[in-house]
């Protein structure tokens, strides 16, 4: 339990005399806390006994006073800590969104992507861990001792009773939570099976039906779901024996404080005030304790998801320094080039060398699963060769900033996607300062002119899903506009024509001969004979290991 927090404290990183200010206002508070308790005993042993009305007043309007400084601490603690949990909040997010958008793509794809949601999804238990409410439960839980000295100071032999009752609910309560730990485990692990086939449930409508998967997609969420509910319940029955030990345990001590207490005032050695004082005492010392163990559920899965994310934020960032040159012409050189996938036995290509002048055209090509779109993804920097440099202008290509790069290159990826957000917004990403004007210029070069007349709110249309809903042809085209709007000098395309048609195709043509005309390197993946034909090299990634590179024209 206390290794927990351990951990969770060291992620929120408070500055020490944040601690000093928190402590502080902690120790006000508790001890403002044992007013209820001396107001009850001064009542029960000085204004009952003897009826004196300015009396009670007196106590009364102290009590009070009391309570409204200890209201107001609670509401600066409360403030503190909300800053305090807002900023650990920030940085576990900001640690996942680098770990994501910054890691090296290669290690990161490895990831399962049911993985990669459920890392996400950790960041909702630790958002509902750091809170304020269980902040001030652990500062307030070793105060609980403060309200044993003060009941040792009235009755020894009540404090010890308290000390036993507190002992006994600690350690059933954290034998409960030991139990907690494997099924909470094991229930992240569900979690990601499941949302696996949620996953297909929600993106795989047509597939689903069309293809007849209802009974083996029965088989699998059933068998998922019985695993939840499984874990859920045995999860659930643990809580439910904590809360019970918690009402037992409070019960417990009233009836254990007042039997004791009960003999000590018939001989004379306990008044009835404090008698009824050792009992406020003694509830709000447990209830100090309950508080923090009934918090420990939430502790763990907060410790385990930052113990997931931690993992992922151990892969390698990649780098931001480099070489930025005054221009870039676009001149492309392979030299003695492998790539392996991890845990594949047999690399997708070895020993690959090649020159491409600048302004020429680069078919790539191959059957299925050669290795094309790995092939785009090594030329353009996503992934690094495990032998071998890629060469541009003379430059190998991981001496250049990857922002900059990136500026220069018109790149479509197989599978184009886009973020929740207007159709301006996507394809303007890279230039955000985009003119309408040009923009929509692009979209009609590209035979898109009829799309956006379609859309009621034009380029204001949302895009959701990644654009999935978007039909094939469209979402390609969109991407090669937002690809486009870099005006880089070297461009990489991933089947352009696939899912385009006719009309779009030729469209797509036109733009591809403009590129040609101002003297962009153009590299494609692609099946179009045409332009495998007009290709000033084609490499061919059928032959294995080492890929086949035909010169079709002399280089210029």
């Amino acid at each position: 339990m206390f290794d927990n927090l351990k951990v969770l404290a060291g992620k929120l990183g408070l500055p020490a005399k944040l601690v000093r200010e928190l402590f502080l206002a902690t120790l006000l508070i508790n001890f403002l806390g044992l007013v209820s308790s001396l107001y009850s005993m001064q009542v029960m042993n000085r204004y009952v006994s003897f009826g004196i009305d300015a009396t009670l007043v007196t106590l009364t309007t102290g009590a009070l006073i009391a309570l409204v400084l200890e209201f107001m601490l609670r509401k600066a603690r409360s403030q503190i800590e909300q800053v305090v949990c807002n900023r650990a909040l920030e940085k576990a997010q900001d640690k996942a969104l680098v770990a994501y958008a910054g890691s090296n793509y290669q290690l990161l794809e490895q990831i399962p992507i049911t993985q990669r949601r459920e890392l996400i999804a950790g960041l909702g238990p630790i958002s509902q861990a750091i809170s304020p409410m269980n902040f001030s439960g652990v500062m307030d839980a070793p105060f609980a001792v403060l309200y044993v000295v003060a009941v040792f100071l009235l009755s020894p032999m009540l404090a010890g009773v308290m000390v036993l009752v507190i002992a006994v609910y600690w350690w059933l309560a954290v034998r409960a939570q030991n139990q907690m730990r494997a099924p909470t485990e094991a229930m992240t692990e569900a979690s990601a099976r499941v949302g696996g086939v949620s996953h297909f449930l929600v993106s795989a409508a047509e597939t689903l039906r069309m293809f007849n998967c209802v009974p083996i997609v029965r088989r699998d969420w059933a068998a998922a779901q019985d695993q939840m509910m499984g874990l859920r319940t045995q999860l659930q029955a643990l809580q439910g024996e904590q809360q019970h030990y918690t009402v037992v345990g409070s019960n417990l001590m009233t009836i254990v404080v007042y039997a004791v207490g009960a003999i000590y005032v018939v001989t004379g050695k306990l008044d009835v005030g404090s008698l009824i004082g050792v009992s406020i005492l003694a509830s709000r010392s447990l209830s100090s304790f309950s508080r923090l163990t009934q918090s420990q559920e939430l502790f763990e899965r907060a410790v385990q998801a930052f113990s997931r994310l931690d993992a992922l934020a151990k892969i390698p960032v990649e780098r931001q320094q480099g070489h930025v040159p005054r221009e870039l012409k676009g001149a492309l050189e392979l030299v003695d080039v492998s790539l392996t996938w991890p845990g594949q036995p047999m690399p997708l290509f070895e020993s690959l060398s090649l020159k491409m002048p600048a302004g020429a055209v680069m078919a790539v090509v191959g059957g299925n699963a050669a290795g094309k779109s790995s092939m785009l993804k090594l030329l353009v920097g996503l992934l690094e060769p495990d032998r071998g440099h890629v060469k541009y202008d003379g430059m190998d290509l991981r001496q250049l900033v990857p922002e900059w790069w990136r500026q220069q290159l018109v790149y479509l990826p197989q599978e184009p996607q886009f973020f929740d957000g207007t159709l301006r917004e996507n394809l303007t990403v890279m230039r955000p300062d985009t003119p309408d004007d040009v923009l929509l210029g692009w979209c009609r070069k590209l035979d898109l002119g009829g799309y956006l007349d379609a859309q009621p709110r034009g380029l204001e249309t949302p895009i959701r899903n990644s654009g999935t809903h978007l039909p094939v042809g469209v979402r390609r085209r969109l991407a090669l506009v937002r690809a486009l709007l870099t005006e880089g000098r070297v461009v990489v395309l991933d089947e352009p024509f696939e899912g385009v048609d006719t009309k779009g195709a030729q469209a797509i043509t036109a733009v591809l001969n403009e590129l040609v005309g101002r003297g962009c390197s153009v590299i494609m993946a692609t099946r179009d004979e045409f332009i495998i034909k007009s290709a000033t090299i084609v490499l061919d990634l059928s032959s294995k290991p080492v890929p086949r590179v035909v010169n079709q024209t002399a280089p210029q």
